[in-house]
C-alpha cells in the first residue's frame, strides 16, 4: 500500500474515532464548579441542578466549591478550564455581571458558553426578631433621622444584594454603614447576633431562621414568608432578585453543548426541580443558552451604569 493511500486511510480512521468519541458524550464524570462556599444559595442551587441534570446525562456531576474573591476565583478557573464539556459551573449574578465592573479580572462575559438560566430568588431585608422596625418605611425614616447610624450586612462587597442596597440608599437619600460578611450565612448571622442592624440577603437564607423580614424586594409577598411585607407596600417600588444558571468554558464541542442544554432544560422544567426551588424560596426560570447570554449581557450593562453612577469602581 503506497503512502498516500495509507495517509488517507489514517485520516479516515481518525475521523471515525473522533465522531465516535463525540457521539459518546458524556463518557465520564462532569465537574460543576460553584464559585462560593458550601451552604449558600449558589451551592444549594448547584447541587439541586446537578442532581437533576445527571439523570438526563447518564453520568455523575460532581460539585466542587471554589470560594474566594467574591466568586471571581471560581469564575476564573471556569474560564481557564479545558473546553471539553467536562467542566461546567453554576454561576450567580454578581461574579458574572457585577464584579467585572468593579475591578480588573481575567474573564468577561465572552469567556463562557451559556447553557441555560435555572432560577431566580428575591432579595429581602431582615433584622432581629425584637428589632424596632416592622417595615421598610420605618427603616428609611429612622435612617433619615440618624444618618450613618444603622449598619447592614451582605454577602460581601459587590454582591448583588450589596449593589441593590447601595442603589436603594442612594435613591432614598439616606446613609447606612455596610459591614460585609462571608456569604449569606455570615450576613444573616450578623443580624441574628445583633452585630449589625439589618441584613440584605437572598430570601432562601431567612426561611426557618428566627429573624424578622421587613422588606421583600419583589412585586408581591412570597408564599414561604407570608408575614414579610414587600418594599412596594411601604411605598418603595424596588425589585431585586438573585439569578443564576449553568455555563461552561467558551468553545466546548457542539455535541457537549447540545447534551448539556437538553439536560439543563429537562432539569429546570421538572416537577422535582420546582419542589426543590420552592424550599429555597425561589422559582425555576428557564432561559436557553442564547437567551441566557442576552439576559446576562443586559443585566451587566445595567449594573455597569449603576456602578459608574455610584462611583463604586475600585480599579
Amino acid at each position: 500500500m503506497n503512502y498516500p493511500v495509507k495517509a488517507a486511510l489514517g485520516l479516515l480512521m481518525l475521523g471515525v474515532a473522533t465522531s465516535a468519541t463525540a457521539a459518546d458524550y458524556p463518557s465520564k464524570t462532569v465537574t460543576m464548579i460553584v464559585p462560593y462556599g458550601a451552604g449558600g444559595i449558589t451551592d444549594t442551587m448547584g447541587r439541586i441542578t446537578a442532581a437533576e441534570m445527571q439523570k438526563t446525562l447518564g453520568e455523575k456531576i460532581v460539585v466542587v466549591n471554589k470560594n474566594g474573591a467574591a466568586g471571581t476565583i471560581g469564575m476564573t478557573d471556569v474560564a481557564r478550564a479545558r473546553p471539553d464539556g467536562y467542566t461546567i459551573a453554576m454561576i450567580p449574578a454578581a461574579p458574572l455581571s457585577i464584579q467585572p465592573h468593579l475591578r480588573k479580572l481575567n474573564y468577561d462575559l465572552g469567556s463562557y458558553t451559556y447553557i441555560c438560566q435555572t432560577f431566580s430568588s428575591p432579595v429581602v431585608l431582615s433584622t432581629a426578631t425584637d428589632s424596632q422596625f416592622s417595615n421598610f418605611a420605618e427603616v428609611i425614616e429612622y435612617a433619615k433621622a440618624h444618618p450613618g447610624e444603622l449598619t447592614y450586612s451582605s454577602a460581601g462587597p459587590g454582591s448583588l444584594p450589596h449593589i441593590s442596597m447601595v442603589r436603594v440608599l442612594k435613591e432614598a437619600g439616606v446613609e447606612m454603614r455596610h459591614v460585609p460578611m462571608e456569604g449569606d450565612a455570615g450576613a444573616i448571622t450578623g443580624a441574628l447576633g445583633k452585630h449589625v442592624d439589618l441584613a440584605i440577603i437572598a430570601a432562601s437564607s431567612v426561611v426557618g431562621k428566627e429573624v424578622k423580614t421587613v422588606a421583600v424586594f419583589a412585586p408581591e409577598r412570597v408564599e414561604q414568608l407570608p408575614d414579610a411585607p414587600t418594599a412596594k407596600e411601604a411605598g418603595y417600588d424596588y425589585e431585586f432578585s438573585l439569578w443564576g444558571g449553568v455555563i461552561a468554558p467558551k468553545g466546548i464541542p457542539e455535541d457537549a453543548q447540545t447534551a448539556l442544554s437538553a439536560a439543563c432544560e429537562t432539569a429546570v422544567q421538572s416537577e422535582e426541580y420546582a419542589t426543590e426551588m420552592a424550599k429555597m424560596v425561589s422559582k425555576p426560570v428557564y432561559r436557553s443558552g442564547a437567551d441566557f447570554d442576552a439576559f446576562a449581557s443586559e443585566e451587566s450593562r445595567i449594573n455597569s451604569e449603576i456602578i459608574a453612577a455610584l462611583n463604586l469602581t475600585g480599579g
